[in-house]
């Protein structure tokens, strides 16, 4: 009975050692392709895309600040609103 477990786990383990293996094999040979390869310099168009997601981050940004300026001043009106209902009722 012990014998049969611990050849189920000698094999599990050895299967599992195998896949990783594979894995890491796989890795490193993709890595040695990607290093070979030229990187290639940035040209015009990469550089309008950056400055079109900067904008674009200015403007979510601009609306986010707006949109949470808008949301106090509406609770703030809506306390002073309650007030002077409150004291309407007195």
């Amino acid at each position: 009975m012990i014998d049969t477990r611990r050849r189920h786990i000698r094999s599990r383990f050895q299967s599992q050692y195998f896949l990783l293996a594979c894995i890491a094999t796989s890795m490193i040979e993709t890595g040695k392709l990607l290093s070979a390869s030229p990187v290639t310099a940035t040209d015009e168009k990469s550089k309008e895309e950056t400055r079109m997601f900067k904008s674009l981050r200015g403007a979510l940004l601009a609306i986010c600040y707006s949109s949470t300026i808008l949301s106090a001043s509406a609770t703030v009106g809506l306390i002073l609103l309650g007030r002077q209902l409150q004291s309407e009722e007195q």
